[in-house]
Order: C-alpha cells, then sequence, then structure tokens
C-alpha cells in the first residue's frame, strides 16, 4: 500500500510522531512519502486559513494519514487549507494523527469532526485517528498508543 503521511508542524511535535509512524509503516512494507505543509506566508495562530506554498499531489496513494496540531479546538491554518483545496479524494482512506496540548475532549474532539466532514464531503473513507496529548508525565506512552492506533487502522 502507497501512503502519504501530509502535516503540518510548527514546533515539531506532529512532525516527529508522524516520522516515527512512517518508520513503523515501513517496518510493514508499505510504500511511505512524507508530504509536509509548508506555509506561503507566516504563522498566524488565529487564522482558520493559511496559504500553502504548493498543495501536495495525493493522487497515487491508496491512503493518507493527516497530521496536525490542534489550534484552539480546530486544526491548523495549513492542514484545513489543504482538506479544503484538495481534490481527488474520492473511495481514498485516510487516518488522522493530532497533538494537542490538553485532554481530548478540550478541543482535539472538535477537530477530529472537522476533519472528517471536510474528508467525508469530498468521498473519503475515514479510518479513524490516533491523538496524543503532549501535556503530562505519561507523553511516551501516548505517542506510542497513537502510533499503534494508527498503524492497526490501516491493518484493517
Amino acid at each position: 500500500m502507497k501512503v502519504g503521511l501530509v502535516h503540518y508542524s510548527k514546533t515539531g511535535h506532529t512532525k516527529s510522531v508522524i516520522e516515527d509512524i512512517a518508520l513503523n509503516i515501513l517496518k510493514d512494507e508499505h510504500d511511505t512519502v512524507l508530504l509536509p505543509l509548508e506555509l506561503a506566508s507566516p504563522w498566524d495562530a488565529s487564522a482558520d486559513r493559511l496559504p500553502l506554498k504548493k498543495l501536495p499531489d495525493v493522487q497515487g496513494f491508496d491512503c493518507l494519514i493527516v497530521g496536525t496540531p490542534v489550534h484552539g479546538g480546530r486544526m491548523a491554518g495549513a492542514v484545513r487549507t489543504f482538506l479544503e483545496e484538495i481534490e481527488g479524494l474520492i473511495g481514498k482512506e485516510v487516518v488522522f494523527l493530532l497533538t494537542n496540548l490538553f485532554w481530548q475532549g478540550w478541543g482535539a474532539d472538535q477537530t477530529i469532526q472537522q476533519m472528517r466532514e471536510l474528508c467525508t464531503a469530498k468521498g473519503a473513507d475515514v479510518l479513524g485517528y490516533g491523538n496524543v496529548r503532549w501535556l503530562g508525565f505519561k507523553r511516551n506512552k501516548r505517542i506510542q498508543q497513537a502510533e499503534r492506533k494508527v498503524i492497526e487502522l490501516l491493518k484493517d
């Protein structure tokens, strides 16, 4: 299976988890490609959408993993721009990976719902999500749990 890992990461947290997942997926002999979203303008925390330098081509992938930090109960502006502008999601499997500072109910749940709505409106088959709460002493355990969940979703 060819898997595209589309992601935006301002602090590097989301990027680090996405890269770990790519290494684990590679162990399962999937063909993976990291597709970082690059901003065309300075980052703005209050913006719902942020312009991208280039929209990644996702046509050749069987599955996409879309990674985003949670900013104020919503996905990163770069990820929203990607999900709103991308074409070719009909029948494509999609898995979400979220990183957030607080409890899942304090923003991540809303972000998952927003992402699910955008993807299903474009015909994607959303398989599920992995979520990492960054704050706290058990971060490494939560990262491993989210990585395992994402990888298991791809096996089903």
